[in-house]
């Protein structure tokens, strides 16, 4: 996934912003991390794996 496709990613359980950490990059390309929900109440955590964020609950 392109690090810049953060900007129009929101949690799929309330809408809110996601917090992007990456743990192996190529470029401005993330391969794996995961995608955290910034609410509180939420804080969802999504994988990133191979490039692809898994929005599956």
């Amino acid at each position: 996934m392109l690090e810049e496709a953060n900007n129009f990613l929101a949690c799929p359980t309330c809408k809110s912003s996601l917090n992007l950490t990456s743990s192996e990059k190529k470029g401005n390309e993330i391969i794996s991390g995961s995608l955290q929900c910034q609410n509180a109440s939420c804080n969802n955590t999504f994988e990133i794996d191979n490039g692809i964020p898994n929005f599956l609950i």
